[in-house]
């Protein structure tokens, strides 16, 4: 069995919990407030349905049978997401070993490529152990296809198909990471130009046959998402996928300010241009570079477009951010031959870009998760109010609310004011229309249901304007509250 190297494995769980340390006290994203309202079992026959992820479904109604709560599956979720990422940057450093001898520079690169701007987006959710899970078996799943590249032993080939075919039934858009760590890694083994076809026609092959279960869960299910509107929708969605995907290049979500992380970008792929035009084998570096480049903006188009009919979220448009630290891995591993004290420094000073930008990461990240413990309470202090003025009126008319509709306001807003911030994380439960009423019922212990708006209460909220809550926002019709969100 191979030891294990403690020095990268101890940094990397202290720079995982610098990043996500203060997560670890339960918080509520909109899609939690879903989940705690519909419960498990429901949430489970919908992602099993609607989004092809029979492992999580599975994991759900596991947790079923446990005597533990929903809450209770948070904490055990968040410990999951630690164990399951930090050893998933471990096994990928410890792969580049033999290429990269210092360790800090190991840890360096790989959380660069994995831990990206829109990485937060999957610690915001109940499920973010599942999510690492599937980063987990991806990277593992590349592992074992570089030991099939360095042995031909068919077996390691095989188990390589089984770990990412779990990591599609897990979280599909996962399956990009394994990629871009095969097609580098097809370029690293590969003896000639037909074997490196060989390799890398095998890794598209089997990424396809490993994504063919989840497909057909979502074509043959009668709740599949993937894109299968006409023609027209489907032009649509192509260019709404491309426009998402040059907007958040430069805007990431608000993650970052903006262009913060397209510059830094850049320069990366400035850097790995350089190399591999410097190294002793220039035609076969730059074809590397541009296919890393490639797979990986292919794979966020095509799951922008087939899959979510070109919208986009930080999470679904995570293979994009995986591009310039997948190409510096690249570069470590196939255009090390490149030499020189001009070489040496541009690589010390894209070391230094990339450390600036992971310090600059986990400041952002950490004042997003603060901000949504706010939004929590926030949602929370709103949701009381509420239905401390409907107790109000039913005590007062002696009916019995039952029903809430909801409107809008003329110039609405996802975040509250009182929380300087906006993008990824922050949006309050009143955003979307599947965790207002769900907020609602959980944080005052309810059943109320959702009613259809009336016309003449749309056209009487949509005239208004407010800049903080009000109870000119609520208004009461018999067993019906009518209220509006500013």
């Amino acid at each position: 069995m191979k030891k294990i190297d403690l020095k990268p494995l101890l940094l990397i769980f202290t720079v995982v919990i610098l990043f996500f340390g203060i997560d670890c006290f339960i918080e509520y994203s909109n899609d939690t407030y879903a989940i705690l309202e519909d419960g498990l079992l429901n949430t489970a026959k919908e992602v099993a349905g609607r989004n092809a992820r029979p492992v999580l479904s599975l994991f759900y109604l596991f947790w079923l049978i446990t005597p533990f709560s929903e809450v209770r599956f948070y904490y055990f979720s968040y410990v999951m997401a630690v164990i399951c990422l930090t050893l998933a940057l471990y096994l990928l450093q410890d792969d580049m070993k033999d290429r990269l001898p210092r360790p800090a520079l190991r840890v360096l690169l790989v959380f660069y490529a994995i831990v990206n701007v829109f990485f937060i987006n999957f610690f915001s959710f109940f499920e973010k152990g599942l999510f690492m899970l599937a980063i987990l078996t991806a990277v593992l799943g590349a592992h074992y296809e570089k030991k099939y590249f360095e042995t031909g032993s068919v077996r390691y080939s095989v188990i390589s198909l089984c770990l990412i075919t779990f990591t599609a039934l897990d979280y599909q858009i996962m399956l990009s990471v394994y990629a871009a760590l095969a097609v580098i890694y097809s370029f690293r083994y590969s003896k000639d130009a037909p074997d490196l076809l060989k390799k890398l026609l095998m890794t598209g092959v089997k990424a396809l046959i490993s994504i063919l279960p989840a497909i057909m869960i979502t074509v043959f299910g009668s709740l599949g998402r993937f894109n299968k509107s006409g023609s027209e929708d489907q032009k649509a969605a192509f260019f709404r996928a491309l426009r998402n995907i040059l907007r958040h290049s430069a805007y990431t979500h608000d993650i970052l300010p903006p262009f913060f992380w397209l510059i830094p970008a850049a320069f990366c792929l400035f850097v790995c241009i350089l190399l591999a035009q410097k190294s002793g084998r220039k035609v076969r570096s730059h074809v590397s570079v541009a296919a890393v480049f490639l797979t990986c903006i292919t794979l966020a188009f095509l799951f922008l477009f087939k899959g979510y009919a070109g919208y986009s979220t930080a999470r679904t448009i995570y293979p994009l951010a995986l591009i310039p630290g997948m190409l510096m891995i690249n570069a470590s591993l196939n255009c090390d031959e490149a030499r020189g004290k001009f070489m040496t420094r541009l690589m010390k000073a894209s070391y230094a870009v990339i450390f600036l930008h992971l310090v600059l990461l986990c400041l952002v990240f950490n004042k997003k998760f603060i901000n949504r413990y706010a939004v929590n309470r926030l949602d929370k202090n709103m949701m009381l109010t509420i239905n401390g003025l409907i107790r109000e009126y039913e005590k007062g008319s002696g009916n019995k609310i039952s029903k809430i509709s909801f409107y809008e306001d003329r110039f609405n807003s996802d975040y509250y004011g009182d929380v300087l911030d906006i993008g990824v994380n922050v949006s309050s439960s009143m955003s979307t229309d599947w965790s207002r009423l769900a907020a609602l019922n959980w944080y005052c212990g309810t059943d109320y249901t959702e009613a259809e708006p009336l016309p003449e209460y749309r056209e009487y909220f949509i005239e208004k304007d407010w800049s903080s809550f009000s109870e000119d926002q609520l208004i009461f019709e018999g067993d019906t509250l009518h209220l509006c969100r500013y």
